[in-house]
């Protein structure tokens, strides 16, 4: 998903899954995030949750614990990713979300009371579902 000015994106990875190495052993499932600005502007706050279908087919649920932030931070790009287990026969999504906050690119933005020259970019990327 990229900003209306196309200046920031922000996507949501996997999920993926690896096979257990034996039959006794649980699947594993990743899950992460990214979020970058062109010229690397902007201070950034990247969170990640994972989600479960739930039994209805169409309600989605957070899976608690799964849920990790990172930031505000300057750094470009930023990234998360994370693993957990996952259960057969349930459907699974990773959920990204960025919010930015950069130069507005206004000349003379620092002479209004109070200064207003940044504009902040909430942007949203939810993965295709999947299942193990």
């Amino acid at each position: 998903m990229q900003a209306a000015t196309k200046q920031c994106s922000v996507t949501a990875y996997g999920p993926t899954f690896r096979t257990p190495a034996d039959f006794r052993g649980a699947w594993t499932q990743f899950y992460g995030a990214g979020t970058s600005c062109q010229g690397g502007v902007g201070v950034k706050t990247l969170t990640v949750s994972d989600q479960v279908l739930g039994p209805d087919g169409k309600t989605w649920f957070t899976i608690a614990g799964s849920t990790h932030t990172v930031g505000p931070t300057g750094a470009n790009p930023v990234h998360l990713i994370y693993d957990r287990i996952a259960v057969l026969g349930h459907v699974y999504r990773s959920v990204a979300d960025a919010t930015i906050v950069a130069p507005n690119g206004h000349a003379g933005c620092s002479l209004h009371v109070p200064p207003d020259c940044t504009t902040t970019y909430h942007l949203r990327a939810i993965s295709k579902p999947l299942a193990p």
